[in-house]
């Protein structure tokens, strides 16, 4: 099971005769699939009416991923079936990550402040 230990080794190092550890390795392997089957089975439901809601009250995509529990890989699934249902176009997804010009301003402001505040 460890990479690049082979079985002999193994058996040698856990002094397990040669029949008992393919069987012991046998039911480790299928242990190893059904947890990982279990895992990938494991999958969360989102409402899609909240998430909906979430997305139109232009919620960022770091709030979005947070709250919801997903990866970045995810919210992009997310915002795909929401388009591929027709709740919501791609425009709308990407206006709500349209930076203001104010945001811009008040951005270099307080970055102006900070470097300020190094040098003194």
């Amino acid at each position: 099971m460890e990479a690049g230990v082979q079985d002999k080794d193994l058996m040698r190092k856990y002094k397990i005769p040669r029949g008992s550890f393919h069987r012991y390795k046998a039911v480790a392997k299928d242990f190893l699939a059904r947890e990982k089957s279990a895992l990938e089975k494991a999958t969360q439901k989102i409402s899609a009416r909240r998430f909906l809601h979430d997305v139109k009250a232009y919620m960022d995509d770091e709030a979005l991923m947070e709250k919801y529990h997903v990866t970045q890989r995810q919210l992009q699934s997310l915002f795909r079936q929401l388009i591929e249902a027709g709740l919501i176009t791609p425009l709308e997804i990407a206006n709500r990550l349209k930076v203001t010009q104010s945001q811009v301003t008040e951005a270099f402001v307080e970055m102006g402040k900070a470097i300020k505040e190094i040098d003194s």
